[in-house]
């Protein structure tokens, strides 16, 4: 036979594996059951989240011309900036910068390589093309001799 020191303890036990089990199931991750999508309605989703991305690039192309702009206005007056927070965007500003100078010179480069490959593509073409000129003007001749001799 159990006291009631035991009961109370093994109430108690239990009491706190329940409180237990609820607390790991608030810290567990819960798995989302498994949507069976068509492929439009993928190709839906798709399409919102490219655009969500664009709009995001925008807002970033946005916020740095605007940074830039803002930079470029107080770079021209010659007063000190008393503005701890126009300081600390005029130190980001100019501690990213080299980054962006790699960068575009980086881009530069690919397009520097792109414009050559063009060149060579151009030249390829117009080979061809010089190519089958003078095998239409052979042609063209041998139809003319050929009708000459009838």
């Amino acid at each position: 036979m159990t006291t009631k020191n035991e009961n109370s303890i093994n109430c108690n036990s239990s009491q706190n594996e329940a409180k237990g089990r609820q607390n790991s199931d608030r810290n567990t991750v819960k798995k989302i059951p498994k949507m069976d999508l068509n492929k439009s309605d993928l190709l839906k989703l798709l399409s919102y989240l490219e655009g969500e991305l664009q709009a995001r690039d925008i807002v970033i192309a946005t916020l740095k011309c605007e940074n830039v702009k803002c930079m470029l206005r107080n770079r021209g007056s010659d007063r000190v900036v008393k503005d701890p927070l126009a300081a600390l965007q005029r130190d980001c500003f100019a501690t990213f910068e080299t980054n962006n100078d790699s960068l575009s010179y980086q881009q530069l480069g690919s397009l520097e390589n792109l414009v050559l490959q063009q060149r060579r593509t151009h030249l390829r073409i117009a080979n061809v093309l010089k190519d089958n000129q003078v095998m239409h003007r052979k042609i063209l001749d041998l139809e003319r001799i050929k009708k000459q001799q009838l």
